[in-house]
């Protein structure tokens, strides 16, 4: 309707374009967004949201550039401008109101969303309530929304603020009534009516934030609401940006001096908001605490855990002073110098941590070469700020910083590697303990044998509690044998409860269902398995002494001459392209924005080695959508797909300025300028010879420009100061081999635009593959200075790095990249490469092993030979009482793990008590014999390996001289046509004959469901019949069998025949096939066979008294 209005309108007042625009439905895919740079709140969205039909006109063209400036009076108010638009929405309005079909028919029904938020501030007196209970007056209340169906909320809408503000009453009451469903996060505070300061603020400690949560579910369209505030003193923070990233932190965290959480406390961050398109962020914070209280605070980023370290630590000579002191909060102040507060407070508790392991003979090398190179940079920082010299100062502390946050990783990381290592021994010392009390004491009582292990077990671990440093850099170390003797006793229940369990639904099953089944469970075969090893292992004992000895021997050989190294690598993956110039290119793998606080770290960093320039986008913040940005001159118009910032610096880097067709480049301090495509000033009519094409020899010259060559953009006029060659800029590529235009984000998959989402979201760091983008074309782009795109809401795309002639480019970038976990574009003597830097590991002093490896592997190898020889006749007799061939092999690698087992645990301990007498004698200058680390853990699963690798062919061995049982294959005769009959190896006695047939009727009539397994069948026949030779029984049934798709159906008859004088029965079986292909029929049956043979084993294990219940059975059949 609005639309038609329009069009009346532009007819009757003789407008040359249109007057009203439809911001709603997107004509030619452009929308509200290509009309203004940033979003904006109206009357109408808050009546909308009521679930009211509503219209707002906005001025479009125009970025309001006055909002929220002292420049916003009256007499900047275009009042020609003003009266032209009331007179057309008079106009607009008077068409509307007369128009009786303005409001049309519709099914659509517009919801109201609006909800109301009644909330109550308080604090706590314990000394008057044991509840929070004490209103608080004039409290200013906002509750906190980050997004709206995934929007983010942003601070202000072209001069609208995006929260809402409520003072609290005499009760500590107020009202909000323009939430949303999305809900909030409660903050209030009360301030100093003369100093304006904050004395009260929300409590996020266990009488506040943890009782009374301030995040508030809207649930209901009226929702109350309280949070509980507490006397405070604020402390501002700022520099929150993590050194390595360079993003801003979104979490902190707060200590006291005991290093636990205060009781009250408070903290508001700009952080935990989702990801949006932009680089403007806010990397500060403030913590509340309460007054003559000392603070400490850890700054973090999401899941890459801490960054920054504020614990106002003096040195590192105690654990005391390196975990700091905290910061005394006596009235409102700041953290001053955050960057050297956090290197220092790092280095200093890293330093602590680093001479204790020092200690113990733990050696980390990439630790120790990133906490020296930290400590020099802190130095310099000192030097620095002793002779007033703040760039410097600022420069050396974040590099400080950002060198010691890639440490402390590592420091944490080899603490914890040395508790894994004790944990994965003294996972390996519950068999331990229980293997030597079977070798050396072998006690027949359960209670001696349960003591002899408990025994074992606890004097073992007063050894590694003596020279094991694990025990010395855990706070409780009595908790890790806690732990294990829990651990122990819950294995034990556990698997009394689960046999148990077992034991009681297999009886009852039985019962139930008359079916029996049985195997050799894989735990008792295990038991079995270890326990005549040991047995074994016993009945001889020198070459058990011998053999465990030389185990030992290599284990602490392995131990001694290996190692994990680990050390920062420079990663470099050459590129094709030849480099434009000898510098770095900085920017996000998937483009998105860096931050800004980026541009400064690396301006700060190489502005006395090059030339250090920024670049900016101004593209739609909705991914996936084309820009389009209306340019107007005079009467022409046309649209640009993105805007491209660049600064006057730009020309000496790329020297984009050759590519001028008319004109001259930017200028510093200019703003209000542009430069065309030549295609662009072809749709606006402009010539090259109408540009001011006399370039000004020095910078206080200004190039004289037409006035008619202005251009109109978002209500601004910009001065056309240049014409620049598309075709010449499209041939320009930087160090990543791309154009310097943004990226067309248009063209990409909704699939690949979402994943770049997600990850940015999860704070995934960008270690992918670096993959090639298409950018816009130079034709529909517009050039503009880097300064007006920021402040017309753009981002910042990419950092470009030139040096100076005679700079060691390298040394400079891999500085850089040492602190930082970023990958940037490197131009170096003529090669272009992608820069990283990773920590790496690597294992050592193997190879200097393989001949002491391979004697003990041999050694090994020839002693379980030995004992598969001398056990040939064990080895029969196993077989005899059905024992299978991998059962028989299991028992020689049950062997060997008893070998390895103690090889390994004794090993270690003879390395560590080595260890500690070496140190204790000071004998290890210069020498490191690290078996707290992650290489004794490998080192012993190394010596594992080889005594079970070297015990693989006797096993072997031992299991072919077994005799074949019902694993193995047996082979049938061919089947006739559709028949198939043979006799099954299996004979029974007369008197269990009439009890199998039952068991075996029963057995198949509990298939009757196709669900149940590999078989199904129907109508099982119990019948007896007159051989020659006597009385004998038969089963009958038909059966399909799995998978049932192939259609597959026999019917099979199962007969005993008496074999005459010696009162035995045969088996003869007989199948015939109703369905399916036969090659699908003889190769299922095979495995049906092998289930039958397994009922007959099964049926040899039922009691007597069963299998007489089953003949009597039988008897009522018949």
């Amino acid at each position: 309707k609005f639309d038609d209005y329009g069009a009346e309108i532009q007819k009757d007042l003789g407008l040359s374009e249109e007057c009203l625009i439809d911001g709603i439905s997107p004509k030619k895919g452009i929308d509200w967004s290509s009309f203004m740079p940033e979003p904006i709140k109206t009357d109408g969205a808050l009546v909308l949201s009521t679930g009211t039909p509503a219209l707002s006109f906005v001025t479009i063209n125009d970025n309001r550039i006055l909002v929220d400036t002292p420049s916003d009076r009256f007499s900047s108010l275009n009042l020609s401008h003003l009266t032209h638009q009331v007179k057309i929405i008079t106009c607009l309005l008077q068409n509307a109101l007369n128009d009786p079909k303005l409001f049309p028919a519709s099914e659509m029904v517009l919801k109201d969303n609006l909800q109301t938020l009644y909330g109550k501030i308080v604090t706590f007196d314990p000394r008057k309530s044991f509840v929070p209970n004490e209103p608080v007056k004039g409290a200013i209340a906002v509750p906190r929304i980050s997004s709206i169906a995934g929007d983010v909320v942003q601070k202000t809408y072209l001069g609208v603020r995006g929260e809402n503000f409520a003072l609290t009453d005499e009760k500590g009451e107020f009202e909000v009534s323009q939430m949303t469903r999305w809900g909030a996060v409660l903050e209030a505070y009360l301030l100093d009516p003369v100093s304006g300061e904050i004395i009260l603020a929300p409590d996020r400690g266990v009488n506040g934030d943890e009782q009374y949560p301030m995040k508030v579910e809207m649930s209901w369209r009226y929702q109350e609401w309280m949070i509980v505030l507490f006397p405070c003193i604020a402390t501002n923070i700022y520099g929150l940006i993590d050194p390595q990233y360079l993003t801003q932190l979104d979490k902190i965290d707060i200590f006291n001096k005991a290093n636990s959480v205060p009781d009250s406390y408070g903290y508001s961050i700009i952080g935990g908001k989702p990801w949006e398109w932009t680089s403007y962020v806010e990397p500060v914070g403030v913590v509340f605490s309460q007054p003559d209280t000392y603070i400490k605070v850890i700054g973090e980023a999401g899941p890459l855990g801490k960054r920054l370290l504020f614990l106002n630590s003096p040195s590192s000579f105690s654990k005391e002073k390196s975990e700091g002191e905290g910061f005394l909060v006596k009235e409102p102040g700041s953290i001053i110098n955050p960057p050297f507060q956090a290197a220092s407070d790092a280095i200093h508790l890293n330093a602590f941590r680093m001479e204790n392991f020092k200690r113990f003979g733990i050696a980390n090398e990439r630790l120790m070469e990133l906490h020296k190179n930290a400590n020099a940079y802190l130095k310099k920082a000192s030097r620095a700020r002793e002779e007033k010299d703040w760039e410097n100062f600022i420069k050396y502390s974040r590099a400080a910083s950002g060198i010691e946050s890639r440490a402390y990783p590592d420091v944490k990381g080899t603490a914890n590697d040395v508790i894994k290592g004790l944990i994965f021994y003294f996972l390996l010392l519950l068999p331990f303990a229980y293997f030597s009390e079977r070798l050396i004491f072998g006690f027949v009582d359960v209670k001696k044998q349960i003591m002899g292990v408990f025994g074992i077990f606890l004097l073992v671990y007063f050894v590694m509690r003596f020279v094991h440093p694990g025990f010395k850099l855990t706070n409780a170390p009595e908790v890790i044998l806690l732990a294990f003797i829990a651990l122990a006793l819950s294995i034990i229940v556990l698997s009394i409860i689960t046999s148990k369990f077992e034991e009681l639904m297999d009886k009852s099953k039985k019962e139930r269902a008359k079916v029996y089944e049985t195997d050799v469970g894989r735990i008792t075969a295990t038991g079995a398995a270890f326990t005549l090893g040991v047995a074994n292992m016993k009945r001889r004992k020198l070459r058990t002494f011998l053999t465990s000895i030389t185990l030992i021997l290599l284990t602490f050989t392995v131990l001694s001459f290996t190692s994990i190294k680990t050390y920062l690598r420079f990663n470099q993956i050459p590129r094709s392209n030849t480099p434009l110039y000898e510098g770095a290119l900085v920017r996000d793998r998937t483009w998105s924005p860096l931050e800004e606080p980026a541009y400064d770290y690396v301006f700060t960093e190489f502005k006395d080695e090059g030339i250090v320039c920024p670049r900016a986008w101004y593209i739609s913040k909705k991914l996936g959508q084309t820009t389009f940005i209306k340019v107007k001159n005079k009467e022409r118009s046309t649209y640009a797909y993105g805007l491209l910032g660049l600064t006057p610096q730009e020309s000496e880097i790329t020297h984009l300025n050759d590519c001028l067709l008319a004109g001259r480049w930017f200028r510093a301090g200019e703003e209000d300028c542009c430069i065309l495509p030549d295609s662009m000033a072809k749709l606006l009519a402009i010539k090259e010879d109408e540009i001011a094409t006399a370039s000004p020899r020095n910078d206080n010259e200004i190039a004289l420009v037409s006035p008619k060559n202005d251009l109109e953009f978002f209500g601004q006029k910009l001065k056309i100061i240049g014409i620049i060659d598309s075709q010449g800029m499209e041939k320009l590529r930087d160090l990543d081999d791309e154009r310097i235009t943004p990226v067309n984000f248009s063209s990409m998959a909704a699939k690949s635009l979402e994943k770049m989402k997600q990850e940015k979201r999860a704070k995934v760091a960008g270690k992918g593959k670096i993959e090639s983008f298409v950018h816009l074309e130079t034709g529909n782009v517009l050039l503009v200075p880097y300064k007006f795109v920021m402040e017309n809401n753009g981002t910042i795309a990419s950092i470009t790095v030139k040096f100076h002639p005679g700079t060691d480019t390298k040394k400079l970038i891999e500085d850089f990249v040492s602190r930082l976990a970023i990958t940037l574009f490197a131009g170096i003597k003529g090669k272009t490469s992608i820069y990283s830097s990773l920590g790496m590991t690597s294992f050592s002093g193997i190879a200097n092993l393989f001949i002491p490896i391979l004697i003990a592997a041999l050694i090994v190898l020839n002693t379980m030979l030995g004992a598969v020889y001398e056990r040939i006749k064990e080895i029969g007799t196993y077989s005899s009482v059905g024992l299978a061939p991998v059962h028989i092999g299991a028992l020689f690698m049950a062997e060997s793990c008893v070998y390895a087992v103690l090889g390994a645990v004794a090993g270690y301990l003879l390395g560590q008590v080595v260890t500690k007498i070496l140190i204790a004698k000071h004998l290890l200058a210069g020498l490191t014999l690290n078996y707290s680390s992650l290489s004794a853990v490998i080192a012993t699963i190394i010596v594992i390996a080889v005594v079970l690798l070297s015990t693989v062919y006797p096993a072997r061995k031992a299991s072919q001289m077994a005799v074949p049982d019902v694993t193995r294959k047996w082979v049938l005769p061919k089947a006739k046509g559709d028949n198939w009959e043979f006799d099954f190896p299996f004979t029974v006695s007369e008197i269990e004959v009439l009890g199998l047939c039952t068991f075996l009727k029963e057995y198949f009539l509990s298939y009757g469901e196709e669900s149940i397994g590999t078989f199904y069948t129907k109508d099982a026949k119990l019948s007896t019949f007159t051989a020659p030779e006597g009385k004998a029984y038969f089963v009958e049934t038909t059966m399909w069998l799995a998978p049932f798709d192939l259609g597959v159906s026999q019917q099979l008859k199962l007969s005993t025949l008496p074999m005459g004088k010696y009162q035995f029965y045969t088996i003869r079986l007989s199948l015939k096939r109703l369905s399916g292909e036969t090659t699908a029929w003889t190769r299922l049956n095979r495995r049906f066979l092998d289930i039958i043979r397994k009922q007959f084993l099964v049926w040899r294990t039922v009691s007597p008294k069963i299998k007489a219940e089953y003949r009597k059975q039988g008897e009522k059949i018949i």
